[in-house]
């Protein structure tokens, strides 16, 4: 994802189009949860998991090979060697610029809070509301397409001012989901809320990936690597607290990790907020 969203970035000087690049791209990965794991159990269910492997292992194939044909045909080899030295030095420029790492953290923080909360909502739905797999396969639906209407979004005239949007999307995203837990809901209206914060999470994907293309010092692919590494720091962290809130204080303790690491992550960018008004072209 990190060296998509770099090419695309690389690929468009008018701010409003790289913006629209970006969203597309990056709405990639909800709609590969949304409609792979459905279109991977169907095959999986005509083929055996086997064959369900061979059609994922030749849709792969088949995309390696247009993208071998779109993207690299004239590219000219790299020179020289690749050195540790070397590829941590590149860093230094962007570990240094407040305004890019605060945005870093804040960014790994609130998808900590969000995946405290989805790395256990399977087990959360079937405790509290008695659903089975199947089911809990619809809320992870919704929750994708809720992600995804988010990234596109962003993509719009909603995205021109993507610090405020990353502001807005941080103070909707733990709550929205969080009050999903916290609250005695009925199912949809417990749902509803969690797909919602999954639209305030695609806002802050698609903006932070603008805002850092916008205004790091280093290179595109430096940068937007470093940010990946840190959503998947994100993820980790999210499923820790998660562990650990569900044994101290039950669901009531993970939907109020969930709640407060992206508010924290708002107060940590409202800092830098002048910086983040809006991305250059």
């Amino acid at each position: 994802m990190p060296v998509a969203q770099a090419i695309v970035a690389a690929s468009f000087v008018d701010d409003t189009a790289r913006r629209h690049a970006v969203s597309r791209t990056q709405s990639g990965g909800p709609l590969a949860a949304t409609v792979g794991i459905p279109l991977l159990t169907a095959s999986a269910a005509a083929l055996h998991w086997r064959g369900a492997f061979f059609v994922l292992s030749g849709l792969a194939l088949a995309t390696a090979l247009i993208l071998w044909k779109m993207l690299c045909r004239d590219e000219a080899p790299g020179n020289g060697q690749v050195r540790l030295q070397s590829i941590l030095a590149v860093y230094r420029p962007l570990v240094r610029h407040r305004a890019s790492l605060t945005l870093i953290v804040a960014a790994c923080l609130e998808h900590a809070g969000v995946w405290t909360m989805w790395t256990y909502y399977g087990a959360f739905y079937a405790q509290r509301h008695g659903f089975h797999t199947q089911q809990v396969g619809w809320v992870s639906l919704a929750a994708g397409l809720g992600v995804l209407l988010g990234q596109t979004a962003a993509g719009g005239r909603l995205g021109g001012h993507p610090g405020r949007l990353f502001l807005v999307g941080c103070v909707g995203s733990g709550p929205l989901i969080g009050l999903s837990l916290l609250l005695p809901l009925p199912v949809p209206a417990a749902v509803a809320l969690m797909a919602a914060g999954g639209l305030m999470h695609g806002l802050i994907m698609v903006s932070t990936v603008v805002l850092l293309v916008g205004q790091s010092p280093a290179g595109r692919a430096t940068t937007l690597t470093l940010y990946a590494s840190a959503m998947n720091l994100g993820v980790a962290l999210g499923a820790a607290l998660g562990g650990l809130a569900l044994a101290q204080a039950g669901y009531v303790g993970l939907g109020l990790c969930t709640l407060a690491l992206p508010l924290v992550s708002a107060v940590l960018v409202w800092g830098c907020r002048p910086g983040l008004e809006k991305a250059p072209a």
